[in-house]
């Protein structure tokens, strides 16, 4: 008798699967990604925009209700200490094309304690073939100092490490005039400026 009325109830909902109609959790997910997914992508190295932030500017691209950066940078971390950076130092201002690039920053450990920090490097060209990102990762160092410590970081940039894929799928740099970044994280940079002839 239960059999032939579950049976019956089960007919009058229509078809349910055990757990449930499979396709409610799609359609529910994609509910959540259409909704979710409609938000800005905050990541290091996205493309500039047409309306870069700008405090104060009534013409630019912001959330009304929260800040336009991510609560933490990429590369952020804690520490017992803090740390500084020296002004960059370029070996040249204008690197060959088969030549190498040298950027180095002196970095100091200001606090009481010993500590760590990882020394990042990012490059920007100005104008290329296909839009660049903001900032591109191109190099890491860690380092560990002693309180008051100090130690001279070097970072060596080929015209590989500024090649990009372009509309052809070809791998390869261009010439044109680049920012190189230095810090330990992206919102804390050094910045300095150098130009790539071929």
């Amino acid at each position: 008798m239960i059999g032939p009325l579950a049976n019956d109830k089960i007919d009058l909902l229509g078809p349910v699967h055990a757990l449930g109609n499979p396709w409610d959790a799609v359609t529910l997910l994609q509910g959540i990604k259409d909704k979710v997914g409609s938000n800005v992508q905050i990541f290091y190295n996205h493309l500039n925009t047409g309306r870069p932030f700008k405090a104060g500017d009534k013409f630019t691209s912001r959330y009304i209700d929260v800040l336009n950066t991510p609560l933490y940078p990429f590369g952020y971390g804690l520490s017992y200490t803090t740390f500084s950076y020296s002004p960059l130092r370029l070996n040249t201002q204008t690197l060959g094309w088969n030549n190498t690039l040298q950027v180095s920053v002196k970095v100091t450990n200001t606090g009481t304690r010993k500590g760590t920090d990882v020394v990042q490097l990012y490059i920007h060209e100005l104008v290329r073939s296909i839009s660049p990102p903001v900032r591109e990762l191109k190099g890491f160092q860690r380092v560990t100092l002693e309180a008051g410590a100090s130690k001279r970081i070097t970072f060596q940039l080929t015209k590989h490490d500024l090649s990009f894929y372009k509309n052809d799928m070809s791998f390869g740099a261009e010439p044109g005039k680049f920012e190189v970044f230095v810090g330990g994280n992206p919102d804390s940079l050094r910045e300095a400026t150098f130009t790539l002839n071929k």
